[in-house]
């Protein structure tokens, strides 16, 4: 009795993970369409476009995590790290719905309501400010909503663009190796060698005030972290078998590239960008304290935190202290969910 070979299609077998892979690109492809939407104002309307890119985070996160829950969650600090940030996410995005004032709008602003105690109202009683008003009448708990927003997404923004840079030098460099690695390593360490606020006072002293600005200065601060941490993990993920195997197979380089090793490299990027997310809204604020970073009619925390600094030693604490604890919750709850998905992604790491 004869047999016959089955097609091409019912001969191989289906990858369980494409589905998985699908949903990650449609959730990134939608995170990035809302975000353009946003940033260009054509489109869906803005809170549509606000609502798209909430779902996109969390479906994103979630996939993320796949699997790996019990991992991730396993003591009370990663829930409340994790609902602390996604928290502060949620108010950073609709900032715009939340806020009771908007503080960048200068004809919602009377001089005549600055540095009103919390729980106090305005000249006419149509407005309460909960954690009082700094010397412009801004509403605090309305500038620490939009500074949320403009810390995030100059950090974000900034930590994307300097790991994509950072993932082309490192992996060019592991793949290359010879002198075209020692040159690029080299320039790599020339810039660690500098701390990251020097550089970036320089290069805001350079570049003037504005957010573009700023964030130019801090991926040109950034990229080298992501560089030295995608070479050394490209160098050892080079050595291994399936690497040889689709050398073997007489794979072009770039599909090995970018089909093989890039991703085994993205479990400790995903680690490192979270922490730089905390520490790049931290010099962001350094940078806007000291008068050199977002303009003051777009204040980040930062700016908020230097508003209200020289009424610190007066009593009128509210002005400082409020932006300071934002920064502070904002800082910590990244911190510690990148401690969480440091410990989860990496199978190494034992409790």
């Amino acid at each position: 009795m004869s047999t016959t070979t089955p097609s091409l299609p019912e001969a191989v077998t289906t990858d369980p993970n494409r589905p998985w892979r699908i949903a990650a690109r449609v959730a990134g492809l939608a995170v990035a369409a809302s975000l353009a939407m946003l940033l260009s104002g054509v489109g869906l309307p803005a809170l549509a476009s606000r609502i798209i890119l909430l779902v996109g985070l969390i479906a994103l996160a979630a996939l993320l995590l796949r699997g790996k829950y019990a991992k991730f969650f396993s003591g009370p600090a990663a829930y409340a790290a994790t609902a602390s940030l996604l928290l502060l996410v949620v108010l950073a995005i609709f900032a715009t719905e939340l806020a009771p004032q908007n503080p960048y709008d200068l004809r919602q602003l009377d001089i005549m309501d600055g540095r009103q105690p919390p729980g106090s109202t305005n000249f006419d009683r149509s407005m309460t400010f909960h954690l009082g008003t700094d010397e412009q009448g801004r509403d605090i708990l309305s500038g620490i909503l939009y500074g949320l927003r403009v810390s995030l997404s100059v950090s974000i923004a900034a930590t994307l663009a300097a790991m994509a840079i950072g993932v082309v030098v490192g992996i060019y460099a592991a793949w290359a190796g010879g002198r075209i690695e020692a040159i690029l390593m080299r320039i790599v360490d020339f810039q660690l060698s500098f701390p990251s606020i020097l550089v970036a006072l320089m290069l805001m002293a350079a570049f003037g005030r504005g957010l573009d600005k700023i964030v130019i200065a801090l991926i040109i601060v950034q990229w080298a972290y992501y560089a030295r941490t995608v070479r050394g993990t490209a160098l050892s993920e080079a050595r291994k078998e399936y690497i040889d195997a689709a050398r073997g197979l007489g794979l072009p380089s770039w599909r090995i590239i970018f089909g093989h090793l890039l991703p085994n490299c993205i479990p400790p990027l995903i680690v490192i960008s979270t922490v730089q997310v905390a520490n790049t809204i931290v010099l962001e604020s350094s940078l806007s304290f000291l008068g050199v970073g977002v303009p003051i009619t777009q204040p980040s925390l930062g700016l908020l935190i230097a508003n209200g600094y020289g009424y610190m030693l007066s009593g009128q604490y509210w002005m400082s202290m409020y932006p300071g604890v934002a920064l502070l919750a904002i800082v910590a709850s990244i911190n510690m969910v990148g401690d969480r998905l440091r410990d989860t992604l990496n199978p190494r790491l034992t409790r």
